[in-house]
């Protein structure tokens, strides 16, 4: 068997392909959360999303096992550079949803969807603080233009993207 050495270019390639792959899977999931939002088939989104995380790490191990040896470091660069490209293009498709089709309406569900009276009845004195922040937010986030809840969910995705790295590069092995 052939031994193959490390080739940046390779894993960068093989990184943005990875990362279309990302944003279609989390494209795709927030679509499911916007249009099912707040029924159970949400949580198909959810599952999706996550599901993104098994597949970069599979995809991790596949390369250091079949294309070339990667230290941690590097499986951690690859994993990162996938989920950020996913990130990036993810977050396009947001700002289009929410600038040119939503106008709104996923802001205004989850408000109403907070709103219910039946959500309060018989919590517990944190819980009920908890609600109230949630109902102050999804307030605030109804008067906030397209651009910035678009900014909101970016800064939100980095946060993931960077947990879901350094999960996949753990999961993803060595070789």
């Amino acid at each position: 068997m052939q031994e193959y050495t490390y080739n940046p270019t390779q894993l960068r390639q093989a990184a943005a392909r990875m990362g279309l792959r990302v944003a279609l899977m989390w494209s795709l999931s927030f679509a499911i959360v916007v249009s099912n939002f707040p029924s159970l088939w949400c949580n198909l989104g959810y599952i999706l999303g996550l599901l993104s995380l098994v597949v970069v790490a599979v995809n991790l191990r596949a390369i250091r096992r079949l294309v070339m040896p990667l230290t941690w470091a590097r499986g951690f660069l690859f994993t990162f550079l996938s989920f950020m490209g996913g990130m990036l293009i993810t977050t396009l498709a947001q700002y289009l949803y929410l600038t040119y089709l939503d106008h709104g309406h996923f802001i205004a569900t989850i408000h109403d969807f907070l709103s219910i009276d039946e959500l309060s009845n018989g919590l517990k004195e944190e819980d009920a603080n908890l609600l109230t922040q949630m109902k102050e937010a999804a307030k605030a986030m109804q008067e906030m233009t397209p651009k910035e809840l678009t900014l909101n969910f970016m800064n939100t995705n980095i946060f993931i993207a960077f947990i879901f790295s350094l999960l996949a590069s753990l999961a993803g092995g060595k070789k």
